[in-house]
């Protein structure tokens, strides 16, 4: 079994083997990021900007279409770049999203019912005795025990809708990635702890390649063309491609 540290080495390596196809799949971020790159322009037609907006949803599930490509194509075994397919990655894209909606669902839900409740508890408290020091504590101890609650739940059904994309890219259907108890048993198979661990490392690697992004993106004009051009698909590649690497022990 290759070592989570070992994954992320191969994995960063991943997105510049082929800087043909980085760029390619770099024009997809490059059309998502039109808005904020026409207004560093001084260009801040509301009109365009809200059809922009919608060009960049389109961009950004076709963007998840081809993560899920990359995931699959690491499963296999191959270790190139899969080819761009806008059409068949954005119905791939909207599964995928689909997938991910219904595995947050609960915590979803929970954060509501947990954020009206709270709220309502605090006004209940304010109409009752006019305090704004009960407010206040109502505020810490709702809102915290809350916090803690709903960051909990969306990391927990986070990990299963992770693992989920995987089957969902190895089986190419939907039903299996809805297959909680499969799920389960893939984590299983890959370890929790070696999972908590490929997070933390993808994390940390994921980082540098943040602070490229941050730098080369206070470059004016050019600086977010740039950035969106070469270092956000290395960043999704590089993530993609470290969970493929992890789910093909499974």
């Amino acid at each position: 079994m290759v070592s989570t540290l070992e994954i992320c080495r191969s994995a960063f390596k991943y997105p510049f083997s082929d800087i043909k196809a980085l760029v390619m799949f770099g024009i997809i971020f490059v059309i998502a990021g039109l808005p904020n790159i026409l207004s560093s322009f001084g260009i801040k037609s509301a009109g365009l900007i809200s059809i922009l907006g919608i060009v960049t949803l389109i961009m950004f599930i076709i963007i998840e279409g081809f993560d899920i490509s990359v995931i699959k194509e690491t499963i296999e075994g191959s270790d190139a770049i899969p080819s761009l397919n806008p059409v068949n990655n954005l119905i791939t894209g909207i599964k995928a999203f689909i997938i991910t909606i219904i595995y947050l669902i609960i915590p979803i839900i929970v954060s509501i019912i947990l954020g009206i409740g709270s709220f309502a508890s605090i006004r209940s408290g304010m109409s009752t005795n006019g305090t704004a020091s009960l407010a206040s504590n109502a505020l810490v101890g709702l809102g915290v025990g809350a916090f803690v609650v709903i960051i909990v739940l969306f990391a927990l059904f986070y990990i299963f809708a992770t693992i989920a994309q995987c089957r969902f890219a190895k089986y190419d259907s939907m039903s299996e990635a809805l297959r909680i108890g499969q799920v389960w048993n893939d984590l299983r198979a890959i370890g929790i702890f070696r999972f908590i661990k490929w997070y933390i490392l993808v994390i940390i690697f994921s980082a540098v390649l943040f602070i490229v992004l941050g730098i080369i993106s206070a470059i004016p004009y050019i600086g977010g063309i740039i950035a969106a051009l070469f270092i956000s698909p290395a960043i999704y590649l590089f993530i993609n491609r470290a969970l493929g690497l992890l789910y093909r022990d499974v």
